[in-house]
């Protein structure tokens, strides 16, 4: 992302609370960020109502560009979080291509189907 946004210095992160996994992710992301320079705003979404404050919430703490946690929910909502992220003029970077074919800038994150073909069971006769 700092390679797309010049003098990037805030990054939204879109995530649900809710799930298990993102607050070690959350971790995770903080120390790349710090050694990056780079400060988090946490955008917290539990459902598909809250989409709009979460954005609003970006742009109201100046964010530059937004990162969006792999979840059910944000998977699901794909091409609704795309297109505020397009209305907000905000670039974002997503956990899978599903986003980008759904009008999303970039993604940056494992390819299920490839995962998927490399599987030992597939290869079994």
């Amino acid at each position: 992302m700092k390679e797309v946004v010049p003098g990037l210095a805030r990054v939204g992160l879109l995530r649900n609370p809710l799930n298990p996994s993102h607050p070690i992710l959350w971790k995770e992301t903080e120390v790349a960020a710090q050694r990056l320079g780079v400060a988090l705003e946490a955008l917290a979404v539990r459902g598909p109502e809250d989409f709009e404050a979460a954005f609003a919430t970006a742009k109201q703490r100046n964010a530059q560009a937004l990162l969006v946690f792999d979840d059910l929910l944000t998977t699901t909502y794909r091409s609704r979080i795309t297109a505020l992220a397009a209305s907000s003029r905000l670039p974002a970077m997503y956990p899978f291509r599903e986003f980008q074919d759904a009008g999303g800038l970039m993604s940056y994150g494992y390819v299920g189907a490839f995962l998927y073909r490399r599987a030992p069971w597939w290869t079994r006769s």
